[in-house]
Order: structure tokens, then sequence, then C-alpha cells
């Protein structure tokens, strides 16, 4: 029977049962972070130079970088996409425990498809759904005045906010079944979460929850007077801007043992989050297919 705390405990599970491999994970999360640091490096001087108050130069360095930071992004989505397959992985297949449970194979490429395929579903979606909304508000406007005008694009709002969780709900499983099956799977997804919204909504809810407190943990240690700074110069732009310069020329100016650190923390911190999200969510899916197995059996 699928619970929130089915995901929840599946989730840990995969921390505590797989630790190797999930500090395998994280080593590979920090020199991808490494790596990003560096070269990332001519872009963020571009923008320091913004902030300095040479934005033609600043333009113009940028542009002769975008190229690159493009691949660099590029290669990291690729790196998620292949550390997320091996946490789900982890769970729904794990006999096959050999290189931390990372592969460069099928399962990776159709999970790389199904994330484009995602992205841009649901960027359409939310595009669509508000376009909808803004409509309505408009006409609310035209009809009761633009106090119901904003009343009505708050309440909009939240409800395409809603469709979108609920549409990302019912196709999450698509991910881990897409693994389990070998195949590209999706209406398998909406078939098997019928019924079972809330339970996975929780379970996501509590992860995130989480996570988002895991990274909030990780960027205090990291860049706690940076945050500081932000707090105390809220009103001051000037302020503010230095602070965020301060901030940049720590992370990619010259490496300190502060710079270590910080990468270090946000490898585990990142290792953790892909072991978390990834061992739910295949939780989940286990739960469901074994579920429909027994009910078959004594059917």
């Amino acid at each position: 029977m699928l619970t929130a705390g089915t995901m929840i405990e599946g989730a840990f599970r995969l921390v505590r049962e797989r630790p190797l491999a999930v500090a395998m994970w994280g080593l590979l999360y920090l020199i991808a972070s490494v790596i990003m640091a560096l070269a990332m490096r001519p872009f963020v001087e571009a923008q320091l130079a913004t902030m300095g108050g040479d934005p033609q130069a600043a333009v113009a360095a940028m542009g002769s970088t975008m190229g690159t930071v493009f691949l660099l992004q590029f290669g990291f989505l690729l790196l998620f996409v292949v550390l997320m397959t091996a946490a789900q992985r982890a769970v729904l297949r794990p006999e096959a425990r050999a290189s931390a449970y990372i592969r460069l194979g099928g399962d990776e490429a159709r999970i790389l498809g199904l994330t484009f395929l995602f992205i841009i579903g649901f960027y359409v979606a939310f595009f669509f759904l508000g376009i909808v909304a803004a409509l309505f508000a408009a006409g609310a406007g035209a009809a009761l005045g633009a106090w119901a005008a904003a009343a009505v694009g708050i309440v909009l709002f939240i409800a395409v906010f809603a469709v979108v969780v609920w549409l990302q709900v019912r196709l999450s499983l698509a991910f881990p079944l897409t693994i389990l099956r070998r195949k590209f799977v999706i209406g398998e997804s909406w078939r098997r979460t019928r019924g079972h919204f809330w339970p996975l909504f929780g379970g996501y809810l509590v992860i995130f929850v989480i996570v988002l407190v895991l990274l909030t943990v990780a960027g205090l240690v990291t860049s706690g007077s940076y945050f500081g700074a932000l707090l105390a110069n809220a009103n001051n732009p000037d302020a503010v801007r230095q602070a965020m310069m301060t901030q940049m020329e720590q992370q990619f100016g010259s490496i300190s043992a502060m710079t270590l650190l910080g990468w270090v923390v946000s490898a585990a911190a990142g290792a953790i989050m892909i072991a978390l999200f990834g061992g739910s969510a295949a939780s989940a899916a286990k739960a469901l297919v074994a579920d429909e197995s027994v009910a078959e059996t004594f059917a």
C-alpha cells in the first residue's frame, strides 16, 4: 500500500543502505561543480564589470562566453539526469550495484528525453493556462473594476499553479517506470497514480521541505555572511550590489579554504538531494507495481 511514509522511508533507506553510492554521486557532483566554477570565471568577470559600471565591456565579454555557459549548463543537466537515474535504479534494481548504479545507456537517454518533454510540456501548459487566467481577470476588471480583477487574478493564479502541481504529481512516476520497463512510459504513470494523489503529494512535499532545509543549511554554512549582508542592507541598493560583488568574487575568484568548503558542502547536499528525490519516486513506483501484482495474484 502506498503512503507518504512509504516514499519517505524509501528515500532515507537509500541513503542509509547505499552510503558508498551516495558518496560517489557526491564526488561526481563535486567534480562537476569545480569544473563549472572555474569555467564560469569569464562570465562572472563580465557580470562584475557590469556591476562596476563598465556595461559595454561587460556585454562584449558576456556575448563571447554565452556558448560556454550553455554547454556547461547542459553538461550539468546531463550529470543530474545520470545521477537521478542511478538513484532510482538503486531502488528498482538493487542488484545492479556496479559503479554505484551509474550507467550511460538507454535508461539515461530515455530519462533525458522525458525530462525535455516534460519541461516543454509544463512550460506550454503553464503559459496557456496563464493566458486563460489573464483573460478571465481582464474580463472581471472590465465588468467589476480593478479590485475584482486583482482578486480574480490571484485566485486563478493559485488555480493554475494547483493544476500544474496536480499534473506533475500524476506524471511523476513516468521516470521510475521508464527505468523499470526499459521503455518510454507516460500513460502507466497516469493510470497507477489514479486515486493516490494525496499520498504522493504528501511524500513529495515532505521530501521537498527536508531538501529545502538541507540546502538552506548548506547555504548558511558557506554564504551566511552574504545572506546577513543582504538582510541588513535590504533598503540600500548600493550596499546590496557591493555584497553581491563580494560574494561572486569569493565564489569565482581565488580559491580559498572557504571556497573548498563551499564546494564540498554543496556537493554533499546535492548528492543527498538526488538520493531523496530519486529514492522517493522510485519507492512509490515500486510500491504501486507491487500492489497491482498482489491484486492480480488473488484476483
